[in-house]
C-alpha cells in the first residue's frame, strides 16, 4: 500500500528524500504535508537512486547526511539538523532536451516550511493565441490525438541510464493541442505542483487527458518540467469513479508532478494538452474528441519567491561510499531504447533492452550472476485497443558446480472490456527444468 493510505499512523521522524527525475518525488511534498510525525524533507536532480551516487547529478554526501539525522533521533545528539530549514530543493535551469543528463545545473533553495509562504499562483490563461495574462477570446477548440502521442515521455521512473528521460517534446505537438507563452521578460522560479484547470466535453464516456509543462528554448527545442494525468472519469473521485456524458461540459484540475525549475528570459512556457499518453498510461477503450473553450482554463504555476533560509543552509558534505565489491566482468552491460514506425501497419514500437552482463565477485565463492530485460511497447495511432505490452526477464545466478536460472513472459493487451494478462514462468537447475507456471487473466476495465 502507500503511506498516503494511513499519515496519521506514522508516529517515527521522517527524513523523505527524492529526485526531480525519480518516478516518486511527490511523495515528498505529500508526507511533509500531512504527517504530523516531525519530518523534513529534500529533492534533488537524481533519478531512483541514493543521492551519493545518483545521476542526474549533482551527488551529495547523502550518508553523512543520513548519519546527522539518525544520530539527533537515535542517540540525542545535537547535530543541528532540526534547526535547519523542513525542505531543501535543487531548481533546476533549463537545457536543451536530451535522455540523459550527467548533471543537472542548478543551486539549492529552501523553505522554511511546507506548504510554503513563499509560493504563490501565477495564472496563465489557456488562450486561442498562447498563453496570456489575461482571458481572451472564447472559441471551442478540440484535440483527438494520435495514440502515440507520449513515446518522448522517457521512463515512468528513470533510473539514471543513458537513455531513460524524456526526449524533445517537438515532436508531441503535432498531436497535442498547444499554448506558449510570449517570451519571457524576467526569470520564473517554480517550485510545488503545477496545475491545469479547464472545463471540457468529451465525446466518449472514458477519457484520458494529459498535460505537459514544457520550456520552449530559443533555438526551437522543447524540454519538459512537468506532466499530468487524468483519467476525466476520475474527476471527483478515485474511489468512485463515474462514466462521461458525451457532450456535457465538466470543470476539471489536473495537477502535475511537483517541480523545481527556472524559466529563464527569452525563452518560452508551453502547455500541451493530449488524449493520450502512452506508453505511460494505458488508453481509453475508444479514441476520445476532447473540447475546450479558449479564454476559460488556466494553468497555475506556483512561483518561488527569494527566501531569506538560503544563506543559513549547511553546505553537503563530499559524497562518498564504500569500495565496490571487487568483481570479474566476463560480458558487458548494454542498454538500447529504440523507438520505431512500421511505414507499412502504422503500428509505433518501442523496444527497450537492458543487459546487466555477466559479473562474478571475487571474494563470493564464484557468485557469479546475469541478468536481461527485454521490453516491447507497442500502438497504432488510430487504435487504442492495439496496445501491447510484452515483456522478458532473465535471471541466471551460479556458483561452482550449480547454476539456477529463471524467464518470465509477460503480454498485457487489452479489449473494449477487459485488460489481460498473460505470464509464464519457467525455472531451471542446471539446465533441467523443474518449475514452471502459466497464469492467464483478465480483469473487466472498470472505466480504464
Amino acid at each position: 500500500g502507500s503511506v498516503c493510505e494511513n499519515y496519521d499512523q506514522i508516529e517515527a521522524a521522517v527524513y523523505a528524500v527524492g529526485g526531480w527525475a525519480d518516478g516518486y518525488s511527490n511523495a515528498v511534498f505529500r508526507m511533509l504535508e500531512n504527517l504530523k510525525a516531525p519530518a523534513k524533507g529534500l529533492v534533488g536532480p537524481w533519478a531512483h537512486k541514493y543521492p551519493h551516487f545518483a545521476e542526474p547529478g549533482p551527488a551529495i554526501g547523502f550518508l553523512q547526511e543520513c548519519l546527522r539525522w539518525w544520530d539527533y533521533w537515535l542517540k540525542d545528539i545535537d547535530t543541528g539538523v532540526m534547526d535547519e530549514p523542513q525542505l531543501r530543493c535543487w531548481i533546476e535551469d533549463p537545457v536543451p532536451p536530451r535522455t540523459y543528463y550527467k548533471e543537472r545545473p542548478g543551486r539549492w533553495v529552501a523553505e522554511p516550511s511546507w506548504p510554503s509562504p513563499n509560493i504563490e499562483d501565477k495564472k496563465f490563461y489557456l488562450n486561442a493565441d498562447g498563453l496570456g495574462d489575461q482571458a481572451g477570446r472564447q472559441e471551442s477548440l478540440s484535440i483527438n490525438s494520435p495514440m502515440t502521442v507520449g513515446a518522448m515521455a522517457g521512463q515512468w521512473c528513470p533510473h539514471g541510464l543513458d537513455p531513460d528521460l524524456p526526449g524533445d517534446q517537438r515532436a508531441e505537438a503535432g498531436g497535442s493541442l498547444v499554448f506558449d507563452s510570449t517570451p519571457l521578460d524576467s526569470p520564473i522560479d517554480v517550485l510545488g505542483p503545477p496545475r491545469v484547470l479547464v472545463k471540457v466535453t468529451s465525446d466518449k464516456p472514458v477519457a484520458n487527458l494529459a498535460v505537459v509543462l514544457s520550456e520552449v528554448l530559443e533555438d526551437g527545442g522543447v524540454t519538459r518540467v512537468s506532466y499530468g494525468l487524468l483519467n476525466l472519469t476520475h474527476r471527483d473521485s478515485h474511489e468512485s469513479p463515474e462514466p462521461l456524458e458525451p457532450g456535457k461540459a465538466y470543470e476539471v484540475e489536473i495537477q502535475l508532478c511537483e517541480a523545481g525549475h527556472r524559466f529563464t528570459p527569452g525563452n518560452k512556457i508551453r502547455v500541451a494538452l493530449s488524449t493520450s499518453y502512452w506508453p505511460i498510461a494505458w488508453p481509453a477503450p475508444e479514441k476520445p474528441t476532447i473540447t475546450l473553450t479558449s479564454g476559460t482554463g488556466a494553468l497555475m504555476l506556483p512561483v518561488r519567491s527569494e527566501g531569506s533560509v538560503e544563506a543559513e543552509l549547511h553546505e553537503f558534505q563530499e559524497a562518498e561510499g564504500a569500495a565496490p565489491l571487487r568483481k570479474t566482468i566476463s560480458r558487458d552491460s548494454d542498454y538500447q531504447w529504440e523507438v520505431t514506425t512500421d511505414m507499412k501497419s502504422g503500428v509505433l514500437t518501442e523496444h527497450q533492452w537492458f543487459d546487466e552482463g555477466r559479473v562474478t565477485y571475487d571474494h563470493h565463492d564464484g557468485w557469479t550472476v546475469e541478468s536481461t530485460h527485454d521490453e516491447y511497447r507497442s500502438i497504432h495511432p488510430d487504435d487504442p485497443l492495439s496496445a501491447k505490452l510484452d515483456i522478458t526477464w532473465t535471471e541466471h545466478f551460479e556458483r561452482a558446480d550449480w547454476a539456477v536460472s529463471s524467464v518470465t513472459h509477460t503480454l498485457v493487451t487489452s479489449t473494449a472490456t477487459e485488460i489481460k494478462v498473460e505470464a509464464d514462468l519457467e525455472v531451471r537447475m542446471n539446465a533441467e527444468v523443474v518449475h514452471e507456471r502459466a497464469w492467464r487473466l483478465a480483469f473487466p476495465r472498470q472505466l480504464l
